[in-house]
């Protein structure tokens, strides 16, 4: 199996279209929120995933949350990669571990698969399953954006897990532009951090997406850098290091806006039809 995986930060995760916030009750959303979104709400990885399956028959299920288990669970799934969520005390306190061919990539679970090749998983100790999720066929796209996260601790906190366990052949990387803005992360190490995203996982085709301008003001007293020089640098980074560039910025206007920051369900739209363009060329039937 072939892994998508696209990363970044509340716009990968799934904000901006209606409807989203009705899944999280327990506890509400969370800045910087860790538990993935569900495969129903129209934002773009969603989107992306819907027609890479579609092209490439593969098929992506998920689990929602249900019930505290221990010792061995039967997933009743028969799938070639799947994504685990546990939460533990705290409002936002989750661990992701990943399996792929019955293999776990996390201590936090042992994985095998049955003689009927269906996944079973055990656990050391009671754990809240958040969300199961299980990918079959030749692609996998997977939703690896954290709201309100900087390259910086997207790096440092989320990328190993999130990302490089999955050995991906594609990462799609949301530039994280007005995170790193709002907490002032500065202009070279923004590039730098870029390419540590893209180039972190040897065999994986980097691309690279701008996202859309903010309403509002954007230079001082809100940051000593102007929020557009932040749209500069991913575009240089791009360029600088050979990444396709998905220019969302170019592709999207105010008028697809669904507050001052995210895209509404047409941004969205927009998003995913830029990136399908740009890894059309590596996705085979």
């Amino acid at each position: 199996m072939k892994f998508i995986i696209c990363t970044g930060d509340s716009h990968t995760w799934g904000q901006g279209p209606a409807g989203l916030y009705e899944h999280f009750t327990d506890p509400g959303v969370q800045a910087g929120e860790l538990r993935p979104s569900p495969f129903d709400v129209p934002f773009y990885v969603n989107l992306v995933r819907d027609e890479v399956n579609r092209l490439t028959d593969s098929r992506a299920a998920e689990e929602e949350p249900r019930r505290i288990i221990e010792g061995e669970y039967r997933t009743g799934q028969v799938c070639s990669a799947a994504r685990f969520v546990f939460r533990f005390d705290g409002h936002n306190n989750y661990k992701v571990a990943p399996v792929i061919d019955g293999i776990s990539r996390s201590p936090l679970i042992a994985a095998r698969t049955d003689e009927n090749g269906e996944l079973v998983i055990t656990v050391p100790e009671p754990m809240y399953l958040y969300r199961a999720e299980y990918y079959s066929g030749d692609y996998a796209v997977i939703n690896a954006g954290v709201g309100s996260c900087t390259t910086r601790r997207y790096l440092e906190q989320f990328y190993g897990d999130y990302v490089k366990a999955f050995d991906p052949c594609c990462i799609v990387a949301e530039a994280h532009s007005i995170n790193d803005w709002l907490n002032h992360i500065p202009l070279d190490e923004v590039k730098a951090n870029l390419a540590k995203i893209l180039t972190g996982c040897q065999n994986a085709y980097p691309v690279l997406m701008t996202v859309q301008d903010i309403e509002g003001p954007t230079a001082k007293p809100f940051s000593e850098i102007d929020y557009a020089e932040y749209i500069c640098v991913s575009r240089e980074a791009a360029l600088e290091n050979g990444f396709c560039l998905v220019d969302a910025n170019r592709a999207i206007g105010h008028a697809h806006f669904s507050d001052n920051w995210h895209p509404d369900e047409e941004g969205h739209a927009i998003y995913a039809r830029e990136i399908m363009t740009a890894i059309g060329k590596i996705i085979s039937r």
